[in-house]
């Protein structure tokens, strides 16, 4: 695998992975019927830094994404995608 190929593999999974984050929060989010702002408060962050890691995902620290799965009660399979 070229140097080229690992960079667009890389960048697929990355993206990936990006989609798989904004899609539990928006499964879990509705379901626990909680809004943007309701759920940057659970997780002790900015209502702005959470818009924008949630449009970039990325940008989450670990830490984050474990607070965010604890106030979205996100189950531990599912958990295991994208940590």
């Amino acid at each position: 695998m070229t140097d080229k190929q690992k960079a667009a593999a890389h960048a697929a999974y990355t993206r990936q992975q990006a989609e798989n984050v904004r899609a539990i929060i928006s499964e879990h989010k509705a379901r626990r019927n909680m809004t943007n702002a309701g759920i940057a408060k659970a997780i002790h962050m900015p209502l702005r830094t959470f818009e924008k890691r949630k449009m970039d995902p990325g940008l989450f620290k670990l830490e984050d994404l474990w607070l965010l799965c604890e106030a979205l009660g996100v189950p531990e399979e599912q958990r295991k995608t994208i940590m």
